[in-house]
């Protein structure tokens, strides 16, 4: 009986050997499958300084169409961001400073990447409460994905032929970012 038992448990332990090496062949298989299939996800596109920034169209908050090389032969300022941000927040009166001393001399762009809270309305509301009033629109993440932005505020500086100069991604002083702007008037 003993002897029985014994080929009936070897019998039955290499059944489950051939079963758990099966198993972890195939779970071997999908890991190697979801591995390539995840690097085959192209990294987000990064807009490096020195680059021709990407050309875009966006509708702004009062119904009409920002386009970036509509704005060559001046200087632009982009600047992604987002209401709920409270370093958006804290870069505004910032940027509101910076536009009323040369604001007449370089356009500026705030675009939105949250387009499921900030409405035109808020929008509006925002740039008003914080005296920032600019061309203002709303990303649908396509311009983000873009320009490789990953964080808010994000602030690009183009020269007047829209070569990238400076990314600034947290909030900036002042004397940065007019010493930044003034090199491309």
């Amino acid at each position: 009986m003993r002897t029985e038992s014994r080929t009936v448990r070897r019998s039955w332990v290499k059944h489950h050997k051939r079963r758990n090496y099966a198993v972890l062949g195939i779970v071997t298989a999908l890991l190697v499958v979801v591995i390539v299939a995840i690097s085959a996800i192209p990294a987000p596109a990064v807009v490096r300084v020195g680059q021709l920034a990407p050309d875009f169209t966006l509708p702004d908050i009062n119904n009409d169409s920002f386009h970036l090389y509509g704005h060559r032969g001046r200087p632009v300022l982009i600047e992604f961001m987002t209401t709920s941000c409270p370093a958006c927040t804290q870069q505004a009166p910032i940027l509101s400073e910076l536009w009323s001393r040369h604001g007449v001399h370089a356009d500026f762009l705030s675009i939105s990447i949250d387009p499921a809270r900030d409405q035109p309305s808020i929008l509006s509301a925002y740039a008003q409460q914080h005296n920032m009033p600019w061309t203002w629109a709303i990303d649908q993440r396509q311009v983000m994905q873009t320009y490789g932005v990953t964080a808010t505020p994000t602030i690009f500086l183009l020269d007047k032929d829209s070569v990238v100069k400076n990314r600034f991604v947290g909030v900036q002083n002042l004397q940065t970012l007019e010493n930044s702007l003034l090199a491309l008037l």
